[in-house]
């Protein structure tokens, strides 16, 4: 077998502590006599001059790859402006539901009182309504008419047709109230994200994107504050359960 000549040792051999130390040495001043991996870790670990070009060159990559990424102050800050219009027309957007909802919950509790009220047999104490020839409780179930008709209901007594849309406008206004607080809640939580000024372009156009559904319902709902921006560091509060 003939054995030629080689400059390269064998990494995985057995290499003396001494040997190790002056390999390391030689790779560390850049020796071209030895070709190991202890060049390569010195290189890796920016200990030659070829590491350290290398090293800077890699570091300038990242440093311009994370510029690049990041959202500008000056798209940061537009945003923040929007949102704090949005934040004035979602907290007035939430008042105006609450205060209809209210509203039509005490329309409903007082025809309710107004109600005729029998015994069921199945023990229910039931708040019931004539409807034409038939009679319904509050759920809308129809009454056998071995319990009761609907001449057994004094006239006084509200019929079924503004107790139904009585409970359609309070089912309507308590959804349209929790809407207006998601949304409120949403802005709010977009203004904590922006406050220290620091994401990148997708998180910010994610944020715009999460936030946009909420800005056409609100232009939809009052365009007279589209342009409207609230006075710096004016803040609102939320409105409590009703």
């Amino acid at each position: 077998m003939t054995i030629k000549p080689s400059n390269e040792f064998n990494s995985f051999g057995i290499v003396s502590q001494e040997m190790q130390l002056r390999l390391m040495a030689l790779a560390a001043s850049d020796s071209a006599a030895v070709v190991s991996s202890f060049t390569a870790a010195a290189d890796a670990a920016g200990l030659t001059e070829k590491g350290r070009l290398l090293r800077a060159r890699n570091d300038e990559r990242f440093l311009a790859t994370m510029r690049q990424g990041m959202a500008s102050q000056e798209r940061i800050a537009e945003f923040r402006r929007e949102l704090d219009r949005l934040e004035r027309a979602s907290y007035e957007a939430m008042i105006e539901a609450d205060e209809k909802r209210r509203i039509a919950r005490k329309e409903l509790d007082e025809i309710r009182k107004r109600a005729f009220e029998i015994d069921m047999p199945d023990g229910r104490r039931v708040k019931v309504f004539r409807d034409g020839d038939q009679v319904r409780e509050e759920s809308g179930a129809v009454i056998d008419p071995s319990i009761i008709k609907p001449d057994d209901i004094p006239k006084s007594c509200p019929e079924w047709e503004p107790w139904k849309q009585a409970q359609t406008v309070a089912d309507k206004s308590e959804a349209h109230y929790g809407q207006a607080a998601s949304d409120y809640s949403r802005v709010q939580a977009a203004k904590e994200a922006t406050a220290e000024g620091k994401m990148t372009d997708d998180e910010l156009d994610q944020l715009k994107a999460e936030i946009e559904p909420v800005r056409h319902r609100l232009d939809d709902a009052r365009p007279e504050i589209k342009r409207e921006v609230m006075p710096p560091n004016q803040s609102v509060s939320t409105p409590g359960p009703g």
